[in-house]
């Protein structure tokens, strides 16, 4: 496999919005079509690579839920020329550090190591990546901290009602269950279908390497390419993912667990990666829950001391999105909590956001962008995000105009849209039997009635 430019682009620089940060951008489509990213920064010390597959949840078929997560796991696990103890040395004996992770629609293999090991970790990701062999030893042991990892997720409130809202609106199917699996498909699943999946998707037409940093005169294609090659396998298409249609039809649903709190969510309609709206979003975000004076931490928090915590996320994928509020309280207290979250929810809707705060929170967003700028690991991930999702680089100045265009009467109109008593889903959970659970739910959607319409 060669490294020919089959294309190529070079990005320039835009107008100054943060210094220092306008590196060209490389891309490149190599043979087998494996697309390279590089951005160059000789101002650091180290540099990251990041090796990202069109293999996530989503796209796991019925009774292999779990799948993407433990091919992840498996790459850990030896290849054809080393064990798994050797890949983990053969990283950390340079001083580098390796990891990976599934999300819904990708899987990804990261490192970071100084410059002259690039090379080496560039070669030990592609044998991953392309010659993972899944020991039947390793297999079998494997399956057994993966099974641990679902128990510890299991005895986590907040990860479970997460789960349970996100079933509460996308089904079981698609974007709906558990990146992580589930204990029965995993207990079942065979090292021969595991690698057979693996050999089915892990191929250069699916491929992804960002790299970003301290890279001085590396041909990070050439190497690329020579480290995933042989493969005369011929592109697969990736599993097409079920429509993944959000249900953001009113409803309360409460599951019982024997612990001390109610932990909820309580969602509405969001937006895709791609969407312009996903700006205000982001901002709306940042007025409710991103910092100590936002306003749900302060009214709920802070004055009336009704949680240790409460937060917003805004969640996007290539085709959809979610945006929801989640907390935790005692029982008792879980009717002031939501009375007090949709009265500020209301505020938003019926337009009270001024200029100053929206300013002041454009401030807190940009300085969070450019820390995460200034990291290696989080320019290769914007690198290869911005591929994803958009098939170009988007510049961080186009990012910042994105969001300094916003104005407070936009977000107030989202607001209004997304914030409605027919499109709000309550997942709760918490020490609820029978009819005590029956009027939880009640009392969630007395709350929801009370949204601006």
């Amino acid at each position: 496999m060669s490294a020919a430019r089959v294309a190529k682009w070079h990005y320039p620089p835009r107008a100054a919005i943060i210094d220092g940060m306008n590196n060209e951008i490389e891309k490149t489509i190599i043979d087998g079509g494996a697309v390279t990213l590089v951005e160059r920064m000789p101002s650091m010390h180290t540099a990251s690579v990041g090796f990202w597959v069109a293999f996530g949840s989503r796209y796991e078929p019925e009774g292999d839920y779990g799948s993407a997560h433990f091919i992840e796991h498996m790459l850990f696990k030896g290849t054809r020329s080393m064990g798994p103890r050797e890949l983990a040395m053969a990283v950390e004996d340079v001083g580098g550090s390796i990891g990976a992770s599934a999300s819904e629609e990708r899987t990804r293999l990261y490192a970071r190591a100084l410059p002259e090991h690039i090379p080496l970790v560039i070669d030990i990701m592609a044998d991953m990546f392309r010659r993972s062999v899944f020991p039947a030893d390793e297999f079998d042991r494997e399956r057994e901290v993966v099974l641990e990892e679902i128990k510890g997720h299991d005895d986590t409130p907040e990860e479970i009602v997460t789960d349970n809202f996100i079933q509460d609106i996308y089904g079981l199917e698609g974007l709906g269950h558990s990146i992580l699996g589930y204990e029965a498909d995993i207990a079942g699943m065979t090292r021969d279908k595991l690698f057979e999946l693996y050999e089915k998707f892990y191929r250069p037409a699916h491929l992804v390497v960002s790299a970003a940093g301290n890279l001085g005169g590396l041909d990070i294609p050439a190497l690329v390419a020579k480290a995933i090659e042989p493969c005369s396998l011929p592109p697969c298409k990736a599993l097409v993912s079920p429509q993944s249609e959000p249900d953001f039809s009113t409803k309360a649903v409460i599951r019982r667990k024997d612990i001390q709190q109610t932990h909820f969510c309580l969602g509405f309609p969001g937006a895709p990666y791609k969407s312009p709206d996903r700006y205000k979003y982001m901002l709306l975000d940042m007025i409710l829950s991103g910092g100590m004076s936002s306003r749900l931490f302060y009214e709920v928090r802070e004055l009336r001391g009704l949680v240790y915590d409460i937060m917003t996320s805004n969640s996007s994928f290539s085709d959809t999105g979610f945006f929801y509020v989640s907390a935790s309280t005692r029982p008792d207290n879980l009717a002031e909590v939501l009375d007090v979250t949709i009265s500020e929810l209301n505020k938003v809707t019926s337009g009270q956001v001024s200029l100053q705060e929206l300013d002041r929170v454009k401030s807190q967003l940009k300085v969070s962008i450019t820390m995460s700028m200034e990291s290696v690991g989080g320019r290769m991930s914007k690198l290869a995000q911005s591929e994803i999702f958009y098939g170009r680089n988007v510049a961080d100045e186009e990012i910042l105009e994105k969001i300094l265009e916003v104005k407070p009467e936009d977000v107030c109109e989202l607001a209004a849209e997304v914030f409605r008593a027919d499109r709000a889903v309550f997942s709760g959970l918490g020490p609820y039997k029978g009819r005590k659970a029956a009027a939880a739910e009640r009392l969630a959607l007395d709350s929801i009635s009370k949204l601006s319409r």
